[in-house]
């Protein structure tokens, strides 16, 4: 019957206690919770007429999944979905606890948080109606408490439109709820009932082993031949209860009851044959033979190594059955292996025994201990259980289908020392070596069940990843030092240091701190995780720093504040590490002989950080590493001033500041080959200034000098291109090029440097040209081919200088002289 399909006139309680009933029947009809939860969603779907209706159970971490739906096929099925409402709080799962029920009849009215309008929309719902499944605590975990427990939520949607709920339709619901409820525990009854009819079944087997067993117990350490255990049964098989005492005190080795115990078997040969796999320290794999008496015994045995907690072999174990008189049933073998697994309970290693379909039946305490599980939590588990949490040596997720037991049950090969770190409940990480062998009834070539033995290394773990880690820091250091060797750039090894830095540590931010003369500073190198805030060039002072002048740090001091909440720091230094987002720092001077320089700072600002030894010492490897490229920086910039002042002495002329007669004939050497394929104009003006001896003559060389060095700035000043050149040519003479510059061109500047000198009025009465410092300009072009050289343009350049002259001076003169 569907509700939505009736008037409000044809519908009554009496056609919802129907409803419930029918349904009722349904539920406690199934044994399966899949089964139930089918039914439920399908029946209420189709009662209410609605679009999709869904069981939502809650997980322990506070999320839920849909764990069984009803959709109608329109609409976006969502079973096995992990949804996760972030607007459902601890607020509305106290309601939900207490009964409360969700109605929403249009997502587009209702006033409604906005994620959870957004996660309805997403999920296609205009209009649901939300009943609590709650069940007694007590049922579900053996705790006795008043309140019940928020198992899920019975979930019915309205996608197509908006929907008006009636009271009816809400009070079934809830009582669907309700039902629902009391089948969940019911359920959880049975399941708890089972659990502890197999562990009674456990417990009374184990207190079934006792030293009346019919089962011989031998155990032989191979390295010495020191007979380790014995039972009086073991005697009573091989017939040498006459040894027992000597073999108790130690007197008799294994070698030495062998002559007895050989005169019982009745093909020698075929023993001796069957011994020699036992022999082999290789085999490691759980031995299972029978041995014929000549008295007609047959005598089974199980043989099996012994290692020690570094998995080394010492000896076997060896397990002796007379089975004579007895049939070989299924149950016979069962028994004897469990008597078998009794056995190995306490050893050293991990011992777990997985049946075929991979669920744990039996454990040792070393087990126990080594996962942190006691036996009631591991029985029943398999290797792909979610709540195991294993990763690789590599830190990727360990797949249950991989389990080395898993893997022999499908394969019946055994696996050996395969390496998984394992998360105990508590959340500290085991690393264990685990072997897995398979047991085989005989005929049979698929493993009924297999023994996987393990050993807990988490200490040799971790000495192998400290190891890692320091040679990972070596290997940073060395590597930053190598990069100081090869490079000169100080701020590219300084960010090279800080990224290195940051991404080792793992921290939000490392910085280079560098002081200035009044103990203020500057960032001037960072590395900043994604999301805190950037510090780079930033000016911070430090009152109290300031006021110490960092007398600690040029001490090398290191500074370790785990938190700067508990640091003991002045409220000022406090104030200035909450701007800067730091909760936790590291820092360490950079020193400069016997100055501070600045500070190496490692700042973690997401949570207080223990900081560890280690990390200090690298912080202050790398700084020292530091130092030496800023010593070696300077170093090379001293270099580089002094070359650059060399450079300076060989290329300019000492007494007029303009270029010498080396760098005249450089650049005109260089031009000449770079205008060979341009094919343009080069000029070359050649200025003497007139009558100089005279002029040194009247007024001493001192003044002779100082008129050089005016008229040489002179022309340097008239000739403005950066791509012409004044030089100093020798004495009184002057050189320019003219670079892309015909005749005409070289005429206007000669002009403009007649100009110039005038302008200077330099007296020079001695001069028989004019009464003050004049020039003669001899002017010369050519477009440069390779049948000319250099010196071809520089002896046309003389001849008109000499031209110049002869004409009267204080003039130039063009050689027109074809080239």
């Amino acid at each position: 019957m569907s509700f939505n399909r009736l008037s409000g006139n044809e519908i009554s309680l009496e056609q919802i206690i129907h409803q419930i009933r029918k349904l009722t029947v349904r539920i406690h009809q199934s044994f399966e919770l899949v089964e139930i939860l089918q039914v439920v969603v399908t029946e209420v779907r189709t009662t209410l007429d609605s679009d999709r209706t869904l069981i939502y159970r809650f997980l322990p971490n506070g999320d839920g999944v849909v764990a069984e739906e009803s959709v109608n096929p329109e609409w976006m099925p969502i079973q096995g979905q992990l949804i996760y409402d972030p607007c459902f709080n601890a607020q509305w799962v106290k309601q939900y606890q207490q009964g409360r029920v969700g109605v929403i009849e249009d997502i587009d009215t209702k006033p409604i948080d906005p994620c959870y309008k957004q996660l309805l929309t997403k999920l296609q719902i205009r209009a649901n109606l939300v009943v609590p499944i709650l069940v007694n605590n007590q049922e579900l975990s053996g705790i006795s408490t008043s309140s019940p427990q928020l198992w899920g939520l019975l979930i019915t949607h309205q996608c197509s439109s908006p929907r008006q709920w009636n009271c009816l339709e809400i009070e079934f619901l809830q009582l669907v709820a309700t039902q629902l409820g009391i089948a969940l525990q019911q359920s959880a009854i049975k399941e708890r009932q089972r659990v502890e009819d197999e562990l009674r079944w456990q417990q009374a087997l184990l207190r079934s082993m006792t030293d009346t067993s019919l089962l011989g117990f031998y155990v032989v350490d191979n390295r010495t031949d020191k007979i380790l255990y014995f039972n009086d049964r073991f005697c009573e098989i091989w017939g040498i209860k006459h040894l027992k005492t000597q073999m108790q005190i130690g007197e008799l080795k294994n070698n030495d009851i062998i002559p007895d115990c050989l005169r019982l078997i009745a093909d020698l040969t075929a023993f001796a044959e069957s011994c020699k796999p036992l022999q082999s320290e290789d085999n490691r794999s759980t031995v299972e033979d029978e041995i014929l008496f000549v008295d007609g015994r047959t005598i089974r045995r199980f043989s099996s190594q012994i290692r020690d907690i570094r998995d080394r072999y010492f000896g076997r174990l060896y397990i002796f059955e007379d089975i004579s008189d007895r049939l070989r049933t299924e149950i016979a073998l069962r028994e004897s292996e469990e008597r078998y697994r009794s056995v190995i309970t306490a050893m050293a290693e991990g011992i777990v025994l997985q049946q075929v379909d991979g669920r744990i039946t039996a454990c040792n305490e070393r087990a126990e201990k080594i996962l942190g599980l006691n036996t009631e939590q591991m029985m029943g588990r398999t290797s792909i259980d979610p709540r195991w949490r294993a990763i690789h040596e590599d830190g990727t997720l360990f797949p249950g289908e991989t389990h080395p037991a898993i893997v022999t049950l499908h394969t019946g090969q055994p696996q050996f020392s395969v390496v998984m770190g394992v998360y105990k409940p508590d959340g500290s990480l085991t690393w264990i070596s685990i072997n897995s062998q398979p047991l085989f009834r005989l005929n049979e070539l698929k493993p009924y069940a297999v023994v996987a033995s393990f050993t807990d290394i988490t200490a040799r773990k971790q000495i192998e990843l400290a190891l890692q880690n320091q040679a990972e820091r070596e290997r940073m250091v060395f590597a930053i030092a190598q990069h100081i060797r090869q490079s000169l750039d100080l701020d590219e090894i300084l960010n090279t240091t800080v990224a290195d830095v940051r991404h080792f540590l793992q921290t939000d931010r490392v910085i280079i701190y560098r002081l200035n003369d009044n103990w203020s500073g500057t960032v001037v190198m960072e590395s900043v995780a994604e999301g805190w805030k950037p510090i780079l060039n930033m000016e911070i002072t430090d009152t109290y720093f300031v006021e110490t002048q960092g007398q600690s740090y040029q001490q090398g001091t290191i500074k370790v504040t785990p938190d700067i909440y508990i640091g003991g720091l002045t409220a000022c230094h406090l104030e200035l590490l909450e701007q800067l987002q730091v909760r936790a720092k590291l820092v360490v001077p950079i020193l400069q002989g016997d100055g501070l320089w600045g500070l190496l700072i490692a700042h973690h600002c997401r949570a207080p950080r223990e900081w560890q030894l280690w990390e200090s010492e690298l912080l202050k490897q790398l700084a020292t590493q530091v130092a030496i490229a800023i010593q070696q920086s300077q170093l090379c910039q001293q270099l580089q001033l002094a070359n650059q002042q060399l450079e300076n002495l060989a290329m300019v002329d000492q007494l007029t500041q303009i270029a010498n007669r080396r760098v005249f004939d450089i650049k005109l050497n260089h031009i000449w080959h770079d205008l060979l394929r341009k094919k343009s104009f080069l000029s070359l003006l050649l200025c003497d200034i007139d009558y100089f001896k005279q002029y040194n003559d009247t007024y001493g060389h001192a003044a002779g000098d100082t008129c050089l060095t005016v008229v040489a700035q002179t022309l340097k000043r008239t000739v403005k291109r950066s791509t012409d050149l004044v030089a100093r040519y020798g004495g009184e003479e002057f050189a320019v090029i003219l670079l892309d510059s015909d005749s005409d061109g070289a005429i206007h500047v000669a002009k403009q440097i007649h100009e110039a000198i005038q302008q200077m009025n330099i007296s020079h009465t001695a001069s028989t040209v004019k009464q003050c410092i004049t020039l003669s300009i001899g002017i010369a072009t050519v477009i440069p081919v390779t049948d000319l050289v250099t010196l071809d343009l520089i002896k046309a350049a003389d001849q008109a200088l000499y031209q110049a002259k002869a004409q009267g001076r204080n003039r130039s003169f063009v050689n027109r002289l074809s080239f």
